[in-house]
């Protein structure tokens, strides 16, 4: 995930993979909701009185509460586009690559989104994991590279939003996890600093 020429290519098998994808039927979905529309949930949610941070970090509760705001007035947009069966964890790790071709791993977070859903996914990756420098620009390569190997245009804008969605709707799923089965504190200590990198990222704070 460090190596910068990892993104243009894992851009290029994504739009391979979302040429198959879009004409799979929509029953081997395996998460019921998309990312869309838990983020749509958490944001109703975050609205109401009886929501509490999951953490004791202070950031927590600023970076959310930027996060949900910049994303309200944008989220419809993102809700709008066109939908098909995604992977819902495209990283390097989930990507096996041989001699004689490739193939993908890990399709538990399979469900129906729009296609730039993982798209965002390689970019979040790229922003918290990859350690390289200027993000922006790597994040910049990766979408063109897409859209030219997909055939869609993908805008910078709609690729911010997704990010956005997916760690709120990724913040979402694990702070559920800590309130229902436990045993989850090492995610979600890491979850506030998380959500700050992708705020101040976006210019939400």
């Amino acid at each position: 995930m460090r190596e910068a020429d990892t993104y243009p290519a894992l851009a290029r098998m994504l739009a391979e993979l979302h040429g198959v994808l879009e004409s799979v039927p929509h029953s081997l979905k395996v998460r019921e909701l998309g990312a869309v529309e838990r983020a749509q949930a958490f944001i109703a949610a975050y609205g109401m009185s009886s929501f509490h941070p999951a953490t004791e970090d202070a950031r927590e509760v600023l970076a959310v509460g930027a996060i949900v705001d910049w994303l309200v007035p944008r989220i419809g947009e993102l809700a709008s586009l066109p939908r098909h069966l995604i992977h819902g964890d495209w990283t390097p790790p989930n990507i096996k690559v041989l001699p004689q071709g490739w193939g993908v791993l890990d399709w538990e977070f399979s469900r129906i989104d729009p296609a730039v859903m993982d798209l965002a996914q390689s970019c979040i990756t790229i922003l918290i994991w990859s350690g390289l420098d200027s993000p922006a620009e790597h994040i910049s390569r990766l979408v063109k590279t897409y859209s030219a190997h997909s055939g869609r245009e993908i805008s910078i804008d709609s690729v911010r939003t997704a990010m956005a969605v997916y760690w709120l709707q990724n913040y979402s799923y694990w702070r559920g996890r800590q309130e229902t089965v436990g045993g989850f504190e090492d995610v979600m200590v890491r979850q506030p600093g998380r959500l700050l990198a992708i705020a101040e990222f976006l210019g939400a704070r």
